[in-house]
């Protein structure tokens, strides 16, 4: 088998980010995590399986932990896994290689990667992802909320609370802060800073606050457009919010 037919394993500091983002740009499941514009600030450092000439890639966040290198699933990172959609036979390639490298590894695969279920070293677990189709008016799709959204979109309504789109980062995070000071670390902050500022510059992202009628934010949301998806990445909300 020649190299270029090869499933490689790639260091990233040897990772050619052009044709990377090419693959990961023109695969069916694309997903916005898969970025190395997103990885770089997700997981900082993550290598990468590649077969062929970036015909088809897996992107691996690792970790060290007791001198043992291990791949884990980022905050802020949904979903991973290989790209474009591999047959059976290919993605089998990459899970074996996987456990060639690693002697532990933890990671979400998209839905678009099957599982191998007759290998003892594998154990594969669904996941739900919550999709909402939005090729309908907003009238046909509120209709099909459940009666406890409507209950509190109506309770939104009643209290007079008001969508702004394209609030400060500077707001959101402070806001944010302040919520979850228990919740969230300083370095974890400063990841989800990173990755909203950048989502920013690329115009690919845009927080919205909902305010109240004495114009206190009570609720935000980020917000990134992907191909065809709008994710829903990050969220706060006070207790009256």
């Amino acid at each position: 088998m020649s190299k270029e037919n090869q499933i490689r394993y790639i260091q990233h500091h040897e990772i050619d980010a052009e044709k990377w983002n090419r693959c990961i740009g023109s695969a069916a499941n694309s997903r916005f995590y898969a970025n190395d514009w997103h990885l770089d600030r997700a997981a900082v450092i993550w290598d990468a399986l590649v077969w062929g000439d970036y015909e088809i890639v897996m992107p691996l966040p690792v970790r060290k932990k007791f001198g043992i290198k291990y791949v884990y699933q980022p905050l802020y990172c949904q979903q991973l896994g290989i790209f474009p959609e591999p047959s059976i036979l290919k993605a089998h390639q990459f899970y074996e290689e996987l456990i060639k490298k690693f002697r532990y590894a933890d990671i979400h695969l998209n839905s678009a990667n099957p599982p191998f279920e007759k290998n003892q070293d594998f154990s594969f677990l669904p996941r739900k992802n919550y999709l909402i189709l939005l090729d309908k008016d907003y009238k046909s799709l509120a209709n099909d909320f459940n009666t406890n959204t409507k209950r509190n979109i109506a309770k939104a309504y009643k209290n007079n609370l008001h969508l702004i789109a394209g609030i400060r980062l500077e707001e959101y995070l402070e806001f944010k802060e302040k919520q979850e000071s228990s919740k969230i670390s300083q370095k974890d902050l400063g990841k989800l800073k990173n990755i909203i500022a950048f989502g920013q510059y690329k115009g690919t992202g845009e927080i919205y606050g909902v305010y109240d009628i004495e114009n206190n934010l009570r609720a935000a949301a980020y917000f990134c457009r992907w191909k065809d998806r709008v994710i829903y990445l990050n969220a706060t909300s006070d207790e009256q919010g």
